[in-house]
């Protein structure tokens, strides 16, 4: 891993991170587990709450959509012909945004909101969570820059993929933040990081061996 010795990466990277945490402050969405996001979302409640991930007991949906308005109608499933229900969406996200729902589930616990999966603890869990999973991408991001350029380019770099690109827009504008593209950037950052990763310890080892 590179050390940032030079200063001027360290302060571009901080203020992507001030710029990511402000503009999703600025941009505060007033429903964060809605539309897609609430499909994304649902399989957690479904299945530490409610014990129903197969949606047997569909009574569930119509009111917590009348008390919280995630979404106009719930196109996000599919009922099958056993009456059950399965998820239009892959559950990835809903393992992504785990950590945060059992914070939110303890907080709500402890509090007087409802420990519905969808209160207010939830919601703020996921959209600050979501926050870090943005930071994060950025952090291995550069790291990655690191392994090819100077760290002046990589900063180059950094800023053009943050400011020049529809990045900003897609995690602080659009989806709440709690869409799947922040999650998706973060993993791809990770793929190409644990494959240099793998490939100069592959090669390390290859030539290691002959010595």
């Amino acid at each position: 891993m590179a050390n940032l010795k030079n200063p001027v990466l360290k302060i571009v990277i901080l203020i992507i991170l001030v710029f990511i945490l402000l503009n999703n402050l600025l941009f505060f969405p007033s429903n964060i587990l809605c539309w897609d996001v609430f499909g994304y979302y649902l399989y957690l409640p479904l299945k530490f709450i409610y014990h129903d991930l197969g949606l047997r007991d569909e009574s569930m949906i119509p009111s917590i959509l009348e008390q919280y308005h995630n979404s106009a109608t719930f196109y996000q499933a599919v009922k099958l012909p056993d009456g059950g229900y399965v998820m239009k969406y892959t559950m990835g996200l809903s393992i992504l945004y785990s950590p945060f729902f059992f914070i939110g589930h303890i907080i709500a616990e402890l509090s007087k909101y409802a420990a519905d999966g969808f209160s207010a603890p939830y919601q703020y869990s996921i959209f600050f969570g979501s926050i870090l999973y943005s930071m994060l991408a950025v952090i291995v991001l550069s790291r990655v820059l690191m392994r090819f350029f100077t760290e002046r380019i990589s900063a180059i770099i950094l800023i053009i993929v943050v400011f020049s690109t529809n990045y900003i827009i897609h995690i602080t504008m659009s989806g709440q933040n709690a869409n799947a593209y922040n999650y998706l950037f973060l993993a791809y950052a990770l793929i190409l990081w644990f494959t240099i990763f793998s490939h100069w310890s592959i090669v390390n080892n290859f030539f290691t061996s002959f010595c």
